[in-house]
């Protein structure tokens, strides 16, 4: 199968309008997006900046991509954040996601972006992604961010991607790409 190239160029990470009682604000968001597209190459939403991704719930999330999708109408990639607590949280997330892209029979650019050091460690990761890209319809975009993983206070030993995962991990055809967040020296390494 074969994927559509990850977005080059201005990546607008898009804030989530949320109404008072938790509800995404749908015409909110469509004005947002309207001033936003003509300027950007690709939107993020949901990520873990901007986007609020750690306080949307999965319901959130889902809510926020079928009423993003209804004003992107193909016209340009979409990123979506993934990333959760847990491996089996995020993978519910991404489930949950997935079928609702399905089921508005959307056909644009989709990648999904996630953040596995946050919830997994690098042992294994490359058998970790091969089980999620199998029931994926849409390419996948990794994101080192050391600084969140650190925040999350997780006993992992590393939290940057190591270089020879990060190599098996490129082998993977539904991996698109990487947001990198860190050091230039670690950025030369990759």
């Amino acid at each position: 199968m074969g994927y559509v190239t990850a977005p080059r160029g201005l990546i607008a990470d898009l804030v989530t309008p949320i109404k008072k009682n938790g509800e995404i604000d749908g015409p909110g968001l469509g004005r947002h997006l309207d001033r936003v597209l003509p300027h950007v190459h690709a939107v993020w939403i949901a990520s873990p900046y901007a986007g609020e991704g750690f306080t949307l719930s999965a319901f959130q999330r889902e809510d926020l991509l079928d009423k993003t999708l209804v004003v992107l109408r193909s016209r340009m990639p979409l990123l979506v954040w993934v990333t959760q607590e847990t491996e089996d949280e995020t993978k519910k997330t991404f489930s949950l996601l997935e079928e609702r892209l399905k089921a508005k029979n959307y056909h644009g650019p989709v990648f999904w972006v996630d953040t596995p050091l946050y919830y997994h460690s690098n042992r294994g990761l490359s058998v970790h992604y091969h089980n999620l890209c199998t029931t994926a319809s849409k390419p996948w975009v990794l994101h080192n961010d050391p600084d969140l993983v650190m925040r999350r206070g997780r006993p992992f030993k590393r939290n940057n991607i190591r270089t020879a995962i990060l190599k098996n991990l490129a082998k993977i055809e539904q991996i698109q790409g990487l947001i990198f967040v860190g050091s230039l020296e670690r950025a030369g390494n990759y």
